[in-house]
C-alpha cells in the first residue's frame, strides 16, 4: 500500500474517491460531490461571516465558490424555513 492509499483510507467512509493529483507539497483528492452536503455547510459558513468572507473561506477549505452563490444558498433555505412555518 502506498502513502495516497493510506490518506484515502483515512478519508469519510460515505466519500467516494476518484481520483488524486500531487502538486508541489499538496495532495488533491477528488471525490463525487454530495450536493446537499454541501450545501449545507456553505449555508453553515454563510450564517456565520460576511459573503465575501464565507466565500473565501470556502474556496480555501472546501470547493469554489462565489459570494453570489452563498448568497444564493442562504437566500433558498430562508424561504423554505418561511414556508414551513
Amino acid at each position: 500500500m502506498n502513502y495516497v492509499d493510506e490518506i484515502v483510507n483515512l478519508l469519510d467512509k460515505n466519500l467516494k474517491y476518484i481520483k488524486h493529483e500531487i502538486t508541489k507539497d499538496t495532495i488533491y483528492i477528488y471525490v463525487v460531490s454530495n450536493k446537499k452536503r454541501l450545501e449545507k455547510e456553505i449555508a453553515r459558513v454563510g450564517e456565520r461571516m460576511s459573503l465575501i468572507e464565507a466565500s473565501k473561506y470556502l474556496r480555501k477549505n472546501t470547493a469554489n465558490v462565489g459570494k453570489s452563490t452563498v448568497s444564493n444558498i442562504l437566500k433558498k433555505r430562508k424561504s423554505k424555513n418561511t414556508r414551513n412555518q
